[in-house]
């Protein structure tokens, strides 16, 4: 168990030492964000220099819809995004999401108010969707967010499933 410790601990220095020359290196800061909702692995994420790009995992603050939904307004949002500008997004109450006539994701009810419609993202708006957990705080009840509200491009530093 001690050596699992030890092992743990040099991993997360060596992680963060490359964190700290990535933001040396790139024109964004070194930031560290804690996640914690279990629709995506609990823990530490890292940002690196990366742009949004469908799949990535990204981090926001949390748009009113989410503050809405009782997600507290000083805790970030971390979500892949599951569409980009030109995909077409459908979020229909109590069925699923569908993604370029796809589905992604159930949706369920919710007791705060959601988005819902169909429409194609605008080449600057992003959808934000964790699918295996269909109670997330996401795009289900927030809607496509704005490429500007992205705080960074992350990875999962140290998690609940492991470095």
């Amino acid at each position: 168990m001690r050596r699992r410790l030890v092992l743990a601990g040099l991993l997360a220095v060596t992680v963060l030492g490359i964190g700290a020359a990535i933001g040396t290196i790139s024109s964004a800061p070194l930031m560290v964000v804690y996640n914690p909702s279990p629709s995506m692995p609990m823990g530490w994420y890292l940002r690196v220099p990366l742009e949004p790009a469908l799949g990535r995992i990204v981090v926001i603050d949390p748009p009113l819809g989410a503050q809405a939904a009782g997600w507290p307004a000083n805790v970030r949002l971390i979500k892949p995004i599951a569409a980009v500008g030109g995909d077409h997004v459908c979020v229909a109450s109590r069925t699923e999401v569908t993604i370029n006539g796809q589905p992604v994701a159930p949706v369920l009810p919710y007791p705060a108010p959601r988005w819902e419609g169909c429409r194609t993202l605008e080449p600057d708006e992003i959808f934000l969707i964790a699918p295996h957990r269909p109670d997330s705080i996401d795009g289900r009840i927030h809607g496509p967010v704005s490429r500007r509200d992205v705080l960074g491009v992350f990875v999962p530093l140290w998690t609940e499933e492991g470095p």
